[in-house]
């Protein structure tokens, strides 16, 4: 609760962040994704469930033997993988509780949707997607962090899979990326210093709080008498959004939900991206985000030359590592899944929205039916799922 005296210094917040988010975390690797459970209805996609509170927890019992899934309104799922210690053991867990969820809805009729953001409804919510790396040494940690802001735009960019809303083109590669720039708190964590959290803190502290001013101009004068304390800067820190956050690792919420067979393609590029220290060599001197950038991320993505030679670059780096080391990050099948989406669209300018939008263009809809048959066009690209 918030206090009638200034009782927090710079290392009061600091310790927060040091107990909280910056905590390291020794098995770093995770992938969560939102997903919408679905049912061919009147040429769209009806919800398996509402939002009535009775509704809910009946589906919450029928389901609550999955492990790793939780369950929201409006025919939405959440899909946790387990935390591991490295990328392929991560995924594993991701398919395997993705695959017990499927099987128990198909036999209720449903199927599950995963696709950036919901193409039927008139709101487009956005389908979020967590991946989860860590932190790395106190030497690599800083080059991460640069690294992964600096990815981000070009993430949304590869990765973009929600074009549509209600059925109908707006204007955009990923209405899911639109929503997350928007969404995002103002300003940029700078990452031209070794000190990472201090840099964190610098955001932080200029990020508006509940009352709509910095938190640091509460911190400084109060409100009404009332200056914040720690439980207040602790809930002003988990408010914060933005493409890559501290949550006892990295935290990357910088692409779109996309369905089981492309799904360790993320993770995979992220993940070598990240961990290799040539990569972060060269990572180091590609632009930082802006506003502009994650604006053309959303509406052009791959289309844009800059961002289509960017992430053929990006995907060679991850080749050539891959090449090395290849099972630390992922199965035979999840290479083959990585290379064949590679091949079929970050290599020739294209992202899975591009499927989307052409199925669109010629059909003039998008039912569920049409989806399945974008799905099972993209289960092949390895020639095997994309996980053993």
């Amino acid at each position: 609760m918030s206090s009638p005296y200034r009782t927090l210094l710079r290392a009061d917040l600091r310790a927060v962040l040091e107990a909280g988010p910056f905590a390291p975390s020794e098995r770093g690797y995770q992938l969560e994704f939102e997903v919408l459970v679905r049912r061919e209805s009147a040429g769209g996609a009806a919800e398996a469930w509402n939002d009535e509170p009775a509704e809910l927890s009946a589906v919450r019992a029928a389901l609550a033997s999955l492990a790793g899934v939780s369950i929201a309104a409006r025919g939405i799922a959440r899909i946790a993988g387990g935390e591991h210690a490295s990328p392929a053991d991560a995924f594993e867990s991701f398919e395997r509780r993705w695959r017990a969820l499927e099987e128990r809805v198909a036999a209720w009729g449903f199927e599950v949707v995963a696709c950036g953001a919901d193409p039927w409804s008139a709101q487009g919510a956005a389908l979020e997607t967590v991946l989860r790396a860590p932190f790395g040494s106190p030497a690599s940690a800083p080059k991460r962090w640069a690294a992964a802001q600096a990815l981000a735009p070009l993430s949304e960019a590869i990765f973009a899979c929600s074009p549509l809303r209600e059925q109908a083109s707006h204007g955009q590669r990923s209405l899911g990326a639109a929503q997350r720039r928007a969404t995002r708190s103002r300003g940029w964590m700078r990452t031209d210093s070794p000190a990472t959290l201090e840099r964190f803190l610098d955001w932080a502290l200029e990020a508006p709080a509940r009352n709509g001013r910095p938190f640091g101009e509460w911190l400084e004068r109060g409100e009404h008498g009332q200056w914040p304390d720690r439980a207040d800067f602790a809930a002003h820190v988990a408010g914060l959004r933005s493409h890559v956050l501290p949550e006892r690792g990295f935290a990357v919420r910088a692409f779109d939900a996309l369905p089981l067979e492309l799904s360790c393609a993320p993770l995979i590029w992220w993940s070598v991206l990240l961990d290799d220290a040539r990569c972060l060599e060269e990572l180091a001197r590609w632009a930082p985000p802006t506003v502009a950038r994650l604006e053309l991320a959303s509406s052009a993505a791959l289309a844009d030359a800059e961002f289509a030679r960017l992430a053929k670059r990006s995907f060679a780096l991850v080749a050539e590592r891959l090449l090395e080391r290849p099972a630390r990050f992922a199965t035979p099948a999840m290479l083959a899944a990585f290379v064949a989406f590679a091949e079929r669209f970050a290599l020739r300018g294209r992202t899975p929205a591009d499927e989307v939008l052409a199925h669109f263009a010629r059909r003039g809809s998008f039912t569920l039916a049409d989806w399945a048959a974008l799905r099972a066009s993209w289960r092949v690209l390895g020639g095997s799922r994309c996980a053993a």
